[in-house]
């Protein structure tokens, strides 16, 4: 007889659905790197203000057992907490009961994106002894981001969710040290990055050298965290400074539209443009159009767009964020140490006339084991068995 596949329940704050299809993407990239060696079971509870009260999907998505509730979300002032509290957990605890009956019962949780989400895997741990691991993606970590994170009673309960984890993977070393910092304790922390899809994200192909330096941003459009305004400013530098070149944003988000009425200000006609929200292929052939591409956040937990650049071969200008740090040397781009437009501004200044010292093929191979999804498939692997031979 075939070798029975552990069952691993993945219990996600994001992941895609009808109101968001982007949403959780590295969750899912996650969850489809096991299905090698596991039997993969999504529980989401999706809390949005459009949804019928209870609507319930059961369906398999690329081979994952997925089992989703969409809720009314109530935004009343303080009463909306509570009755979101109170349907998220009874919905929760439906949700589970039908899984065990129509998947089974899972050997291992894998919470992704606290704190709501670890609520399930503690009691389960608690009642059935069913270890659990978490991984984190959020920022809200960081001191920049710090109001997404507060109140004694949220702090304490996530501690005691994550001092109970069997593993804790957040996906780079700056995200690790940021729950640190907030008390997030655990005796067996491990880096886990997200995964790109290297087969998709191919090495752009070979070019006649242009006397245009075309520069790619690609982010979603909130400028707390990816400083785009500050972009802009260090393009106009960069233009003013004599280099010939062009920048375009890519993405999509709730600073959009102020974004794109702050370049239309600075008057640089056809050298700035704004593509909207690109996936696909015609996200990669925005890669591969593209001479380099720069990053100009103040904060990331990861900056999947690195990766997803770097494995087409294009150099960076990265802010000192994120898995920059890891990545960014000498020979894949420049790691900038302050997100000022005039720093920005001089690291590209330096990539547009150094262009022909990188080569894109160095540029992948940096990326190109390290973030494959058999890479975190087996790294996934090795911590479940750790965890369940323990």
């Amino acid at each position: 007889m075939p070798e029975q596949k552990l069952k691993v329940l993945f219990l996600p704050a994001w992941y895609p659905n009808k109101y968001d299809q982007m949403a959780g993407l590295f969750v899912q990239q996650h969850a489809r790197s096991i299905q090698s060696f596991a039997s993969v079971a999504v529980l989401q509870i999706v809390q949005n203000a459009a949804a019928n009260r209870h609507q319930i999907e059961e369906r398999t998505e690329d081979g994952i057992f997925v089992y989703r509730i969409y809720l009314k979300s109530v935004k009343a002032p303080f009463i909306g907490k509570i009755i979101n509290g109170l349907n998220y957990r009874w919905s929760t605890k439906y949700a589970y009961e039908q899984i065990k009956q129509k998947w089974g019962k899972p050997d291992i949780c894998h919470v992704h994106i606290l704190t709501r989400t670890g609520w399930l895997a503690l009691k389960l741990w608690q009642k059935s002894k069913i270890p659990y691991v978490i991984s984190e993606h959020w920022s809200r970590y960081f001191k920049q981001n710090s109001s997404s994170y507060e109140g004694t009673a949220r702090k304490k309960y996530t501690e005691q969710i994550v001092k109970y984890a069997k593993a804790v993977m957040p996906v780079s070393e700056i995200l690790k040290e940021a729950m640190l910092t907030n008390n997030l304790h655990n005796t067996n922390y491990q880096i886990v990055p997200n995964v790109v899809n290297m087969d998709r994200f191919s090495l752009k192909p070979a070019h006649t050298p242009s006397a245009v330096t075309h520069f790619l941003s690609v982010s979603c459009f909130d400028e707390k965290s990816k400083n785009l305004h500050g972009l802009i400013d260090a393009f106009e530098l960069l233009i003013q400074s004599g280099i010939n070149t062009t920048l375009k944003l890519t993405g999509d988000g709730p600073d959009k539209a102020a974004i794109e009425a702050y370049a239309a200000q600075k008057k640089l006609g056809d050298k700035i443009s704004f593509t909207g929200e690109l996936t696909g292929e015609a996200l990669v052939q925005a890669y591969h159009l593209a001479d380099a591409l720069v990053m100009s956040s103040h904060y990331e937990t990861f900056a999947i767009v690195l990766v997803e650049a770097m494995a087409c071969g294009l150099p960076v200008v990265a802010t000192n964020t994120g898995i920059a740090p890891e990545i960014v040397d000498e020979q894949t781009g420049i790691l900038v140490f302050e997100s000022s437009p005039q720093k920005l501004m001089e690291a590209m200044r330096e990539t547009a006339k150094k262009l022909a010292r990188y080569d894109g093929l160095t540029i992948r191979n940096k990326v190109v084991d390290r973030f494959s999804e058999a890479t975190i498939g087996k790294m996934l692997q090795s911590i479940y068995n750790r965890v369940l031979s323990s």
